[in-house]
């Protein structure tokens, strides 16, 4: 134990990771002195020409990555040595070089470029096996994470390798291949460090890589070609046995720190003990004019709002782990200390267990680019114990029942309706909205019943129909249906986000009156009349 303890310190993972980086570099420089030694090509044919384009496009990118190294230690000049090379600006680095050398490698050198991937994938291994998953997820997604990572990696010196296709159409493919693999690679390889060693399994873009390789291997049936396949392939069995197994996206992450305006991230932690509920929602806002956090606290009564600067915000960014201002929140708990002219807010609560679901309620539509709002459940309950003192009225929820979820993007959707309910052993949730996408828009349900150890997953992705009524809503999947229906409310005023900002007030009810009914192919599960928090701004 002393030994891995002595290696998380020395962070050797990001060691090999520079050292990875400095080797493929000096494969580069030494590859560059070479490029125009090879006199015998000739522009005018178009295979020699293809492999003379690809090597001065491997020239420009190395040099692009050996200037955003300097330009980044110019920069952070003075600044404490850790810090000395920003590590998006290392991974941009990275990401160029690996395509550079995709695109281009001389096999006098071929022994370096091995020795830097090489020292890559045990970077990513270390990563992988060294990290405490305790509060994040199982060990079994930083594996599966490892192993796709690894594949993708496989896959991008593999590629240059394939036997020249006979048409330049062929040779585009694959040079196209090429890059994407690299782009995605690095981009992937920057979440995964971040995270801790877990990574979103993207089905479709292994799919793509496959469709642009299939021409070039069909049309020259050489046992290279057919070999390039298997981590091809693996790639996808793998994205698809962690996306089915696991989930696709890492709900803990906060990704605030790599978005630019507008956006927003915020967490809702509910706390509840029979008719009494607080809702605590910290969030994070960039904005073209300025960043900022909030603390929204919602008692059954009323709603108070808190808003913060920049420098009183801190986030891991692999565990659930947000500070804003002196209040804390986290998968273990919430610290609450705010005062000021009007409000005199703090206490401490503690969790238990958090019961996290077996995949990502977004599903599908988690890997869609450029949502308006993406939605995850990190908790569907778990237990509570401490209080809170809130303007001197004392709230104790020793023996409640927690729920945390979040959300991120631009905006709220204009439309959407949304109800979460805590009940002995059942946790519901509901959410449904008119969705923008690239100028279209439909309506989109997520929809979780937790009963036990028993889960339900109803949603748009997997067929789920919904319906929103004046009262309530209804969603069906098969033969599983829930009925949402508000028998008496009292709607707060809350901020939520537009474009970034906290512009837009929307109504609340912390604790209201709702029937659920919920029927399966047994029959009725449950139905019940309980406290609800419900949003309904359907019509509104």
């Amino acid at each position: 134990m002393k030994f891995f303890h002595a290696i998380r310190t020395l962070n050797i993972s990001k060691l090999l990771l520079y050292v990875s980086l400095f080797a493929l570099l000096t494969e580069r420089i030494i590859s560059i002195i070479l490029i125009f030694i090879d006199s015998e090509r000739s522009i005018w044919n178009i295979e020699d020409f293809a492999i003379l384009l690809k090597r001065v496009i491997a020239f420009i990118l190395t040099v692009l990555s050996f200037a955003l190294l300097l330009f980044s230690i110019v920069k952070m000049r003075g600044v404490k040595r850790q810090k000395i090379l920003g590590f998006k600006t290392f991974i941009v680095s990275l990401g160029a070089v690996i395509l550079a050398c995709g695109l281009n490698s001389d096999d006098y050198i071929l022994w370096l470029q091995v020795f830097s991937y090489a020292t890559l994938i045990v970077s990513m291994l270390f990563r992988t096996l060294l990290y405490d998953t305790a509060e994040t997820s199982s060990r079994q997604r930083n594996y599966f994470s490892f192993v796709y990572l690894f594949c993708i990696l496989l896959t991008i010196p593999l590629l240059q390798y394939i036997v020249y296709p006979q048409t330049i159409f062929e040779e585009v493919l694959k040079t196209l291949a090429i890059v994407l693999t690299a782009l995605y690679f690095s981009y992937s390889c920057y979440l995964y460090y971040l995270s801790g060693g877990k990574s979103n399994f993207s089905i479709s873009f292994s799919l793509v890589v496959i469709a642009l390789i299939l021409p070039s291997i069909i049309s020259q049936w050489k046992l290279q070609n057919l070999f390039l396949l298997v981590p091809s392939a693996l790639m996808l069995i793998v994205a698809f046995l962690g996306r089915t197994a696991l989930g696709n996206a890492e709900l803990l992450n906060f990704y605030g720190y790599m978005r630019k305006a507008p956006y927003f991230e915020g967490w809702y932690f509910k706390l509840q003990k029979g008719d009494m509920v607080v809702a605590l929602i910290p969030s994070y806002h960039v904005t073209n004019n300025e960043t900022f956090a909030m603390i929204q606290v919602v008692t059954p009564t009323k709603a108070f709002s808190f808003q913060f600067n920049q420098t009183q915000f801190d986030a891991q960014t692999d565990v659930l782990n947000v500070t804003v201002g002196r209040s804390t929140f986290s998968s273990r708990g919430v610290t609450l200390d705010i005062n000021d002219d009007e409000n005199n807010i703090n206490g401490e609560i503690f969790f238990g267990k958090l019961n996290t679901l077996k995949k990502d309620i977004m599903g599908t539509f988690a890997t869609f680019p450029l949502m308006q709002c993406k939605h995850g459940l990190i908790s569907a309950s778990h237990t509570l114990s401490g209080s809170l003192v809130i303007n001197g009225k004392t709230y104790d929820f020793d023996g409640g029942t927690g729920y945390i979820e979040k959300d991120r993007g631009d905006s709220f959707p204009s439309r959407y309706f949304w109800t979460q309910c805590l009940c002995d052993d059942i946790s519901i949730m509901l959410s449904i909205a008119e969705i923008p996408y690239f100028g279209l828009y439909f309506q989109g349900c997520i929809c979780n019943v937790t009963v036990g150890s028993d889960e339900y997953i109803l949603a748009t992705y997997n067929g789920a129909k919904s319906i929103v009524t004046d009262r309530g809503a209804i969603v069906r999947k098969g033969e599983a249906k829930l009925e949402v229906n508000i028998i008496n409310d009292s709607p707060i005023t809350l901020s939520s986000p537009t474009h970034g900002e906290m512009s837009r007030g929307i109504g609340e009810s912390p604790s209201a009156k709702v029937r659920y009914k919920f029927s399966v192919r047994e029959g009725v599960l449950f139905d019940f009349i309980g406290n609800g928090s419900c949003e309904h701004m359907w019509n509104k």
